[in-house]
């Protein structure tokens, strides 16, 4: 008896733009994507994506490591900052280097569900050549894990010097001050793309 036909294996080739990690607006590197494979092997991880409201299969890179290898000996200082996660299309998310050094990270550069990419968000962009996802469970809430699509920049920068009219002015401490730059109130960015 004959064996079933196999689908022949999708070519998952990897997206032309370099992934640019950055620190207080200086680039510290402009990494390509066949540099980026060499850093951390990719895998394929299913999520239930918020986004798409339904499971989705990637080919992605973890990216605890990226992190590492790009900010090279002082990755752990830099762990310790903020970050601002930037698009493509200018859309700029801050998440904490605690948050963003977590295991369960991942940047996806190929949609294993549909060719191409399947469209997302109320756009309907495609979100090469990177979407940041999340794997575990409890990384499913989009206020604290947020998930950028169309990302170019990994960036070690401070909310407050980057975008100062959004931080209440004052004394540098108040719960004000504190609250604007809260973990849930960052969230809020996620709603304006």
């Amino acid at each position: 008896m004959p064996a079933p036909a196999q689908a022949a294996p999708r070519d998952f080739s990897l997206p032309a733009a370099p992934l640019t990690f950055a620190a207080e607006g200086k680039v510290l590197a402009e990494i390509a994507p066949a540099e980026l494979v060499k850093m951390a092997p990719p895998v394929e991880i299913t999520v239930v994506d918020p986004l798409y409201h339904r499971p989705k299969r990637f080919r992605a890179l973890p990216l605890r490591p990226l992190l590492e290898k790009a900010f090279g000996a002082e990755w752990q200082p830099v762990a310790a900052r903020d970050f601002l996660l930037r698009a493509r299309d200018g859309f700029t998310v801050p998440i904490s280097g605690a948050r963003l050094f977590e295991d369960g990270a991942f940047i996806a550069f190929a949609d294993l569900d549909v060719p191409a990419w399947e469209p997302i968000g109320q756009t309907h962009a495609s979100p090469a050549p990177f979407y940041l996802v999340w794997t575990k469970p409890e990384q499913q809430a989009t206020e604290d894990y947020p998930r950028p699509y169309q990302l170019a920049r990994i960036e070690v920068a401070s909310v407050e010097q980057v975008f100062p009219h959004v931080v209440p002015s004052g004394r540098r401490r108040t719960r004000r001050r504190r609250g604007a730059l809260a973990p849930s109130v960052r969230g809020a960015w996620r709603a304006t793309r």
